[in-house]
């Protein structure tokens, strides 16, 4: 077993190698059975690729991940957002299951059981890395091929080396299948000498040029009038353009739940009824009556930290006597009755180091082994032996033994308790010895800071949170704004008004998104949003999000497609707008070149930029003062020197360019262009292996229908 507990230590690496390798595992039977072993339109969660993929399938899958996780990190349970992240991993790995299953059996594509073995014994280990990482010594960095050998020869053993065997089978296969497919893409790559030498001319050759220019907001907007027809040519003209997913947007508005009058008082009263118990007790020297009780019925944990006179919002526990209580107080929402434990001298912070002394079960058995060894220790360095040379030989604390042993400085609270007492409550060049959970220490103090009187206060506290008669007024509040809204954006826009709320949207909304703002628990929005009963202007019923309770309006509904000319309009005036800036600034820089050559008069006389752009790459990102304006770069690389260019519709504005000079190369008959050529082929390659999967995916139509189940 101890392959499988080394595996398990290994949390992040396994978890990702063990859901690849599960779902290559399983998926591998369901697809391979036509990816249909259900059926029902009411089960259908996607449609990948022309194959329908039921829910069924993918809480099969989700079901045995989560098994897996479960074993892997030995939980019983998973939390709420494990569950989204898990989920979202089995949907990547359900899409890129389904959309190359095909392509590798068009293309051949299959892995041999010689193959994985070869793999398994560190031959093509490179195609896996993920196993080369499972099977590495961690001692010498190097894969132990000896080990995975006798891991996948022993699978049958247990049961979890079974399932992780097979998993990791699949992992294996699955890896090398893409692996061969990526490599037969890349193979397909070539780039010729003519290609390498036009990448050595834009790498070497300079441009500098002359440049007047004027910007798009030099023309106020409101001057530009755009006709219907404008709008529409453009749009038609376009329309390729205007392509969009699946897409909603909303309107919302919180009400958040505070806690009434009632709540406050409530809340006070039942503080009071631990009052007389908290004060009757007796303190003792060690107060642990009173901090029990504490821990037993506070809402907040016992802090066993001494507070300075600044810390401390009431300073007349200072002067107090020891047993003193106070309140309830409301501080931050919460009530608090306190009472004073304790007053000493004692630093803000000490230094020190120790030597730890651990129960390992073997060479040192338990606690009392550990004791009696920490006690010879102590007398070794009572009688001068080095500090620093006896934490390197004998602490098992890691970490301070390479500094001998020094922890550096801490302040209360930072150490477990019996280390933190040892230290606060000493004094400078002590020598002790404390038990604590993780052994025994011998620690030596080295220095403290000025000592000043602190206080203990035991604090019992109640936090003051709405009760039910508050939620359901709030309910009713903000389920009342719902239907006085009557699924309209003008009634909608009435009631916030009304009710002097905040409006908030959120637009874009895909049925995968995750996250509102503001929004605590997003989903129950986002799938009442997806539901195919909801139309354009329906209002929600009020949906609970933490403290607040929210309504929501769909505003808008985007459909896959080419968005429809009213949902655009707005944004194609701003095109139409531009465009016709670019054709009056044309005209006028045009008018201002012809009757004067020289830039500079040109410029003074309408007012335009003017400047002189030096050592141009044409892989420059940026040109001077005028940003990103790539029309400027490709019109000057193709100029010839002293030429004029017509006026240059850019970004940001039009631009006239002169250039002045070139700097580079023409003639490549005697430049070695190897390099260029071996890099650009590297650099080409290495962007296929990165883009196979999304672009193989975009290539797919895929009709994700998940807000349906969760």
């Amino acid at each position: 077993m101890a392959t499988l507990e080394n595996i398990r230590k290994r949390g992040a690496l396994i978890a990702v190698v063990i859901g690849f390798a599960l779902f290559a595992f399983i998926l591998g039977d369901l697809v391979n059975s036509g990816g249909n072993l259900f059926s029902g339109d009411q089960k259908e969660m996607a449609v990948i690729d022309g194959e329908s993929v039921s829910i069924d399938e993918f809480q099969l899958i989700y079901k045995q991940w989560e098994e897996v996780y479960k074993i892997q990190t030995r939980k019983t349970s998973i939390d709420q957002e494990t569950q989204k992240q898990l989920q979202e991993q089995v949907w990547e790995e359900i899409l890129r299951k389904y959309i190359f299953s095909s392509r590798y059996e068009n293309s051949g594509i299959d892995v041999s059981s010689l193959e994985l073995a070869e793999m398994v014994r560190g031959q093509n280990i490179d195609a896996d890395p993920s196993i080369r990482q499972l099977f590495t010594d961690q001692q010498t960095g190097q894969y132990n091929s000896a080990a995975a050998i006798q891991f996948f020869s022993n699978i049958d053993q247990t049961p979890e080396y079974k399932v992780f065997g097979l998993y990791l089978e699949n992992q294996m296969r699955e890896n090398k299948k893409y692996a061969k497919y990526a490599s037969l893409i890349s193979k397909g790559i070539n780039v010729t000498s003519f290609d390498a030498g036009a990448l050595y001319k834009e790498r070497v050759q300079l441009v500098d040029f002359k440049y007047i220019g004027k910007k798009y907001n030099t023309i106020v907007d409101s001057t530009i009038v755009v006709s219907d027809k404008e709008i529409s040519d453009y749009y038609n003209e376009h329309k390729d353009e205007y392509e969009q997913e699946h897409t909603r947007d909303i309107a919302y508005v919180s009400f958040k739940i505070v806690p009434s009058q009632k709540d406050f008082d409530d809340a006070k009263a039942e503080l009071e009824d631990y009052k007389a118990d908290f004060s009757a007790i007796n303190i003792d020297s060690t107060t642990s009556d009173i901090i029990n009780y504490v821990i037993a019925n506070s809402q907040t944990t016992f802090i066993n930290k001494h507070l300075t006179q600044e810390e401390v919002k009431d300073s007349s526990f200072f002067f107090a006597e020891l047993g003193t209580v106070k309140g309830p107080i409301l501080e931050n929402g919460f009530y608090k009755i306190k009472r004073l434990i304790g007053r000493q001298e004692m630093p803000d912070s000490v230094e020190a180091r120790h030597i730890l002394i651990q129960p390992d079960g073997q060479k040192i058995l338990d606690m009392a082994a550990a004791t009696i060894i920490a006690d010879s220790i102590k007398g070794l360095l009572e009688n001068g032996d080095d500090f620093a040379t006896l934490a390197i030989q004998h602490s098992a604390d890691k970490g301070s033994a390479t500094k001998g042993g020094d922890l550096g400085k801490f302040v209360e609270g930072s150490m477990v308790q019996a280390f933190n007492d040892a230290c606060f409550n000493g004094k400078t060049n002590d020598l002790v010895i404390v038990e604590s959970q993780y052994g025994i220490h011998i620690i030596e103090i080295t220095w403290q800071s000025e000592y000043k009187t602190k206080v203990l206060i035991a604090i019992l506290d109640k936090e003051v949170l709405p009760q039910k008669e508050t939620m359901a007024a709030f309910f009713t509040k903000a389920r009342n704004f719902s239907a006085a809204s009557k699924n309209s954006i003008e009634g909608f826009d009435a009631e916030i008004e009304k009710a002097k709320l905040t409006k908030r949207v959120a637009l874009d909304l895909t049925p995968s998104t995750e996250v509102i703002a503001g929004v605590e628990n997003a989903r129950q929005i986002i799938t009442w949003a997806f539901k195919s009963e909801t139309e354009q202007e329906n209002v929600s019923e009020a949906f609970q999000s933490g403290n607040n309770f929210v309504v929501a309006i769909v505003s808008q509904i985007k459909e896959e497609g080419i968005a429809p000319l009213d949902q655009i309009r707005d944004a194609i005036i701003a095109k139409v707008r531009l465009e016709k800036k670019g054709t009056i600034l044309s005209k006028e820089l045009k008018a201002a070149i012809a009757s004067n050559k020289n830039f500079k008069d040109a410029a003074t006389k309408i007012k335009a930029l003017n400047s002189i752009a030096k050592n141009i790459n044409f892989s420059a990102s940026r040109i001077n003062n005028l940003g990103s304006e790539p029309a400027i770069l490709g019109t000057a690389f193709s100029l010839a020197k002293d030429q004029i260019s017509e006026p240059i519709i850019g970004l940001a504005g039009v631009y006239v360019i002169k250039v002045t000079s070139f700097t580079g190369v023409d003639d490549l008959s005697n430049v070695d262009l190897t390099n260029d050529k071996t890099n650009a082929q590297n650099r080409l390659q290495f962007r296929s292996n990165r883009e196979i999967y999304n672009s193989v995916k975009n290539s797919v139509e895929v009709e994700d229908l998940r807000h349906k189940f969760f």
